[in-house]
């Protein structure tokens, strides 16, 4: 069951040079937004294991607070990009997504 240290969820971790090559190919948005899609996949997986893992060496408070802030790394992380870019309404879409699944 384990592949790549954790799970076979990782080999899709192989999609993130794969959407950087798209990209820089002019594959279109399709298949680099698929290619990007697959790859937060496991990193998502990993970074709740991280979080899991740090909370187990620390307090409930603190292993609580990790896990509430990197629960949302992923929405922080498209809101800023989509900031940069000026597309508000991708901003306001994730962060409903975000209040509505926690």
């Amino acid at each position: 069951d384990l592949v790549l240290g954790y799970s076979k969820v990782n080999w899709l971790l192989l999609a993130s040079p794969l959407a950087v090559v798209s990209k820089l190919a002019g594959f279109g948005h399709g298949p680099t937004f698929l290619f990007s899609l697959l790859a937060l996949i496991p990193q998502a997986q990993l970074l709740g294991l991280f979080t899991e893992q740090v909370a187990l060496y620390t307090n409930d408070a603190i292993g609580g607070l990790l896990n509430a802030t990197f629960g949302n790394l992923t929405e922080l992380i498209i809101s800023i990009l989509a900031l940069r870019k000026d597309m508000m309404r991708i901003v306001q879409v994730s962060l409903l997504g975000s209040v509505l699944s926690n």
